[in-house]
Formats: structure tokens, C-alpha cells, sequence
């Protein structure tokens, strides 16, 4: 009979055998995982994740420099960080007044919105004319993205959005309009001029060549 010392021994060395049959299985594996190619492939998801949801947020109006670098930044955890975020500007949403305008007293309340060029704005003169007669207040105004107005972008911008919208009321009738910023979408500031004024014409200018102005009642 061997003696029991011996016994532990093999006992102990059959475990070792066990133990390294075992990690040489799964080596393969984790080399696999902690690849260099494995590694780019996570940060490429996780940078083309971010950016698909900075597209999506710069659609509901927001920055697109900003998204754009929050998206390569924090990738997937964007929805979650933007989520809270974008319901709390939409719910305080409200134009920046640059110039205050005259009511004229009339039922009908006009909105003008310059996307692009403010010569645009020129197409739509004759409409605004037409109108003169049933005026309440005309507005001249820009949609910008929610951060402009919340100072998280630099004023440089704000400033060239404000001299755009100037210009553009330059080019329409002197009917004593106001002129503002919107944050949010054209769609979006539309619906909210719609809401405030049960008699409402919404513009907007096609910044085309050539092309007129479109029109919402």
C-alpha cells in the first residue's frame, strides 16, 4: 500500500492537470475578446450609436455641433442623458424678443420665419401686403436650435441669427413687426404660434432661387 502522503500528492497533481487542461480551453477565448481588432470594433459601435442618436436629436433642434460631440463623447448613454434634457427645453421653450412690434388690431396674427437667407424673405412681401388690411401683429423670426437660447453655445451665433433676422425685415413691409429667435423646429414653432393665436398665418421663407415663399394657415 502506497503511503498516504504519496496518495495526496497524485491527488494534487491530477487537480493540477484538470486546472490546466481548463485554461488552456478557454484561452483561445479571452485572446479573442482582448484582441486590438475586438477592441475597435466596440469603440466603432459605440461612436456610430452616439451619432445616430445626435442625428435624431439635432432633427428635434438642437445643436449639431454640440449633439455631435456628446455623441462621439457618450454614445449610447445619450438617450439616457438627452431624454430628461430635451422634454425640459421643449416644456420651457420660449422666443428670444428682439425687437418688439405694434398690434394693428386686426383678428389676424402673422409669423414670417428666414431659415436661410434673409433676401428669401422678399418673396413673401406681396403675401404679408395682401394681409395688411386684417393685421394684428406681424413677427419676423429665426428657428434656432434650444441651446442658443440657454447660453450653452457661443454668443457669436446668436448674434449672427439676430442680424439675419433684422435683414429679413428689411426686405418686407414697414408694418411695424416684432422680430425674434425660436428654439426648436420649424414644425414645432409653428404649432406654438398656432396655439397662441386662434387666427394665425404661418410663413416660410424658401431660401431657393427662384422659388417662393411656402405658407401654413
Amino acid at each position: 500500500m502506497p503511503p498516504k502522503d504519496a496518495a495526496i500528492d497524485a491527488s494534487h497533481q491530477d487537480d493540477l492537470v484538470v486546472l490546466l487542461a481548463s485554461a488552456e480551453l478557454h484561452a483561445p477565448t479571452l485572446g479573442l475578446a482582448a484582441s486590438p481588432l475586438s477592441i475597435v470594433g466596440f469603440f466603432a459601435g459605440w461612436v456610430l450609436v452616439g451619432l445616430l442618436l445626435a442625428r435624431g436629436l439635432i432633427r428635434r433642434g438642437h445643436h449639431r455641433p454640440t449633439m455631435l460631440a456628446l455623441g462621439v463623447g457618450l454614445g449610447p448613454l445619450l438617450a439616457v442623458v438627452s431624454a430628461d434634457g430635451h422634454r425640459r427645453r421643449v416644456e420651457d421653450a420660449a422666443p428670444r424678443l428682439l425687437r418688439p412690434g405694434h398690434d394693428h388690431g386686426g383678428p389676424l396674427h402673422v409669423l414670417v420665419l428666414v431659415p436661410g437667407a434673409p433676401a428669401a424673405a422678399s418673396d413673401l412681401g406681396p403675401t404679408v401686403a395682401a394681409v395688411a388690411p386684417d393685421l394684428g401683429t406681424l413677427c419676423v423670426g429665426r428657428v434656432v436650435a434650444y441651446e442658443e437660447l440657454g447660453g450653452a453655445t457661443p454668443e457669436s451665433e446668436t448674434v449672427q441669427h439676430a442680424a439675419a433676422v433684422v435683414a429679413a425685415a428689411a426686405v418686407l413691409p414697414d408694418l411695424g413687426a416684432s422680430l425674434a429667435l425660436w428654439p426648436g423646429t420649424t414644425d414645432e414653432v409653428a404649432a406654438r404660434f398656432r396655439e397662441a393665436h386662434a387666427h394665425s398665418l404661418v410663413l416660410v421663407a424658401a431660401d431657393l432661387p427662384g422659388a417662393a415663399g411656402r405658407g401654413a394657415a
